[in-house]
């Protein structure tokens, strides 16, 4: 699953990126980079792998996987904008989280990093 690295083992939310990429690669070695990529777009290749949930549950899980982080470093969503590196406010992110809007794998990567690096203090 795209969520299952966590940015404890890692030094930036590219190495996160990079461990996406891994995943997907798993299931089709000629995916193209994850940074070109979103969450529905990965979630579409994780489920045309065997025995894997559907495409919707795949979103759900990683969506309810950043509501969590969130809950549990008790952070907002401006806070959280301003602690990424894409160009996003506050709004734009609560819309990427609970899918009004694209996500883009490189912005869930940093918002899973963030989150988990503000968990973690």
């Amino acid at each position: 699953m795209l969520v299952d690295r966590y940015s404890a083992e890692l030094d930036h939310a590219d190495d996160l990126l990079a461990a996406y990429h891994e995943c997907l690669q798993a299931v089709d070695p000629d995916v193209a980079p994850a940074s070109t990529l979103d969450l529905a777009d990965a979630a579409a290749l994780l489920a045309s792998a065997p025995d894997s949930p559907a495409a919707e549950t795949i979103v759900a899980e990683v969506r309810d996987h950043l509501l969590l982080l969130m809950t549990l470093a008790v952070v907002d969503v401006d806070t959280l904008a301003g602690s990424i590196e894409a160009d996003l406010t506050g709004q734009e992110v609560q819309q990427a989280i609970e899918g009004r809007s694209r996500l883009p794998l490189r912005t869930l990567a940093e918002l899973q990093f963030a989150l988990e690096m503000r968990a973690a203090r």
